[in-house]
Order: C-alpha cells, then sequence, then structure tokens
C-alpha cells in the first residue's frame, strides 16, 4: 500500500538496540556499520550516536539512518554515517539535517555519508536532488569485490585466474589445518594484522591494529565477527581471515599470512574454508572489504583472482548547515574517522 508522502517525517529514534536492529533488517540497503553493534563498537572510541527514522502515520519505517558524531567547539558537530542509510535514499534531505541540528543542539553542522551500496546513477541523482555533494576526497576504499555464495561454484571457479586455480591446488599438498577459530585471541589478532602488513579498509575506516581496537569488536559483535586460521602442522599460525555477517551479508575486516604461509599457499586454503563456513551460516553476498589496486596491487591481485565480481560503491558524500562549514568540518571527518 502506498503512503501520501506528506505523512511521513523524520524523528530521533527511542528504541533500544535491539529494536533498532530489527527495524532497519526490513529495509533495503542495510548495511553492517548501521547495526547497534557496530555503534557500539565506535562509542568505544570516543564517537556518540543519534538514531532518526523516516515513518508514516501508522508507524511503519521507511528509511532509518545511525548517525555517529562529535561535538566541536562554538556549538558545531561533525556527523559520520557510515554504510547508511537505511531504506529510501530520496528521505536523506534537508528535513534530516535540521531535525538532527535542532537536536544536537548546535549552530553549525557537518554530515558525511559513507555508502556502501553500488553505485547507481538515480541513487546518485536522488542524492543531489537533496542538496547532498560527492565528496572530492573519501575515507576508504571506494571499489571492491563482491560473491554470490548462492550462485553455482562452477561460475566462480571458471572466472578464477589460472594462478588462482594453480596456488588453491598446491595448498593441498600441504599439511594444513583450517578451522572457525570460536573464541579468537584479540592479542593474536591484533599481532597477527601487525606483523604481517595487511590492514583493511572498513566501512570507511581503518581497522587499527591495536588490542584494544581488536577487542572491542569482539566485544561489541561476538559471534557476528566469524574469525578463521589456517595453522600448520605444528599449529603454528599461518593465515587469518575476519568477517562481520549481517544476515545474508558478509564483510571482510583482516587478512594475514605469514611467510612461511605463503610459501605453503594458506591464505588460499583458508579463503576457501572462509568461503564454505559462510555458505553454512547463510551467507549470500559476500564483500572482499574492499581494493586498492594502485596502493595495494599484491592484494588486489589476490582478490580479483577468486573470481569475485568488481563492485564500485556509491561512496562518500556530504552536506552541511551553513554549506561554508563543510570545507573545515571535512577535514575534521576525514581525520578522526580513522
Amino acid at each position: 500500500m502506498s503512503h501520501d508522502l506528506q505523512t511521513l517525517s523524520w524523528n530521533i529514534w527511542t528504541g533500544n538496540e535491539s529494536e533498532w536492529n530489527s527495524a532497519i533488517s526490513h529495509l533495503d540497503s542495510t548495511s553492517v556499520y548501521q547495526t547497534a553493534e557496530w555503534s557500539q563498537h565506535k562509542i568505544n572510541s570516543g564517537w556518540s550516536v543519534r538514531r532518526l527514522a523516516y515513518s508514516d502515520g501508522t508507524g511503519q519505517i521507511h528509511a532509518a539512518a545511525q548517525c555517529l558524531f562529535r561535538k566541536g567547539p562554538l556549538r558545531t558537530a561533525v556527523v559520520w554515517i557510515p554504510g547508511g542509510p537505511s531504506g529510501d535514499f530520496k528521505a536523506i534531505d534537508h528535513e534530516f539535517v535540521s531535525l538532527l541540528k535542532q537536536n544536537l543542539q548546535v549552530s553549525f553542522i557537518y554530515l558525511r555519508l559513507g555508502i556502501t551500496n553500488i553505485r547507481d546513477d538515480d541513487l546518485s541523482n536522488a542524492l543531489s536532488a537533496s542538496g547532498w555533494k560527492s565528496c572530492s576526497e573519501s575515507i576508504g576504499a571506494q571499489s571492491s569485490l563482491l560473491i554470490d555464495l548462492f550462485s553455482p561454484d562452477e561460475i566462480r571457479f571458471e572466472a578464477m585466474s589460472s594462478d588462482w586455480k594453480r596456488n588453491l591446488k598446491r595448498s593441498g599438498k600441504h599439511d594444513l589445518t583450517c578451522f572457525q577459530w570460536q573464541n579468537p585471541d584479540a592479542q593474536v589478532i591484533a599481532d597477527a594484522i601487525q606483523q604481517m602488513g595487511q590492514l583493511k579498509e572498513i566501512g570507511s575506516a581503518k581497522l587499527r591494529n591495536s588490542v584494544s581496537e581488536v577487542q572491542s569488536l569482539i566485544d561489541s559483535f561476538g559471534k557476528q565477527l566469524l574469525v578463521v586460521r589456517c595453522d600448520g602442522p605444528s599449529g603454528v599460525l599461518l593465515s587469518i581471515r575476519g568477517v562481520l555477517v549481517t544476515g545474508n551479508q558478509a564483510r571482510e575486516l583482516f587478512a594475514a599470512t605469514t611467510l612461511e604461509g605463503r610459501d605453503c599457499q594458506a591464505s588460499y586454503a583458508s579463503f576457501e574454508f572462509l568461503l564454505s563456513v559462510l555458505k553454512q551460516t547463510g551467507v549470500q553476498h559476500f564483500d572482499l572489504g574492499g581494493v586498492d589496486k594502485l596502493n595495494n596491487p599484491g592484494v588486489f591481485s589476490f582478490k580479483m583472482g577468486t573470481g569475485a565480481k568488481p563492485i564500485t560503491y556509491l561512496g562518500d558524500w556530504e552536506i552541511s548547515q551553513p554549506i561554508w562549514f563543510m570545507w573545515l568540518a571535512s577535514k575534521i571527518v576525514i581525520r578522526r574517522a580513522n
């Protein structure tokens, strides 16, 4: 049933976190970065949160946005909406900005969207029509690769590079043990990321390699943070991969392989094992967590070789009230989002 647009309005969300997750789960374009778990993780690193819902007279929600913010001097605020919003993009308009500005009790406000939806001209036009401007400088990866795990394996195997197929086959000749790490150790993960040098972009922000950052992810997401590891014969860690799972979607957070692991192609074994676990979990869409061909060609080549489909994100968009506040605030968000 359609609704008269005049009956739709933005309001500050007053429900609890469980109710929020339930509400956005029914909307299109929902990202893991719009979940209550992600906000809790970012609260641990100094952000505050406001949630807004766009609903009709019956209470049905058509759009929603989880806003992370930091207040500054002179009644200013910068707002970051990673992965979002959820639902109808056309609703994110000046009414939305004005309500948030009023609720935060500030005179100057800057908002940035970090949208991980696939680029779409209609969505871009809708954002532009609502006053949003595409950012000249982005926070994080603007392209990635996507695997449809409901698609027959034969389709992806056919799209794999010959080198990827060969290295996967070679990994089977070594005594490797891959398993899902049920109680991951933050110290081990942080050390692995730091030592093995594969730092990933996650939802418009880099995952720091500190123990506290990793522990925050573990505490905030619990079983939604799925970690697999590949060990050698003596139980030595050779390769590790971590993803966030929300509903039927998953997104890679980190991946690292030791020099010894590279010699026995452990990264290929751990990747294929991860896919099997995700399938059993019911995941359909697996986003490989961003790619950067120019600055990280090795990781780009590995991910391209998997047979995944290249995608380009809708990316970063910004708006401010007043308009002149945009330039200064944009620099602040870029620095503090990381």
